[in-house]
């Protein structure tokens, strides 16, 4: 039961959880110079209670002609978790590029990660003097006993 003002209602939990991968690349030969464009991007959000979310992204490129190479690539990874109230977020990225001759090659890479763990407290209201169930007689001291016999 969660309190809230005057009155007392059972709240759910809320758990959503999203995730997005995405990466491009393009090869070009223009003007006989071979390039090679790569990028990646990820992205991952968890929220609630118990969520998962977890997103990879890849890319590579490769050009070759009389006048060099270019080749490209690109990778990014997220994570994200809530579990039982703890949050860990994870990113991480990597590129790589090598070009000969003429070549031209560039490679991009990003990865967010964002977790947040949403905890329910129950709330007790402090019990006040006029409550209508008070019960005070309970709290006297109960008179002692006296036995008469033989």
């Amino acid at each position: 039961w969660w309190y809230y003002g005057d009155r007392r209602s059972l709240q759910e939990d809320v758990v959503s959880q999203a995730h997005a991968g995405a990466s491009s690349y393009s090869v070009s030969d223009a003007s006989g110079y071979p390039t090679a464009h790569t990028s990646s991007s990820t992205y991952t959000d968890a929220y609630g209670e118990y969520a998962v979310a977890h997103a990879g992204a890849e890319a590579a490129a490769e050009a070759e002609d009389w006048w060099g190479s270019a080749e490209a690539e690109s990778t990014s990874g997220s994570f994200s978790e809530v579990y039982d109230g703890f949050s860990e977020a994870n990113a991480y990225t990597h590129d790589w590029t090598h070009a000969t001759g003429e070549g031209y090659a560039s490679a991009y890479s990003g990865a967010a990660a964002d977790a947040v763990a949403k905890i329910y407290k129950k709330v007790n209201p402090e019990p006040s003097d006029d409550d209508d169930d008070d019960d005070d007689w309970w709290y006297y001291p109960e008179p002692e006993c006296w036995y008469y016999g033989d």
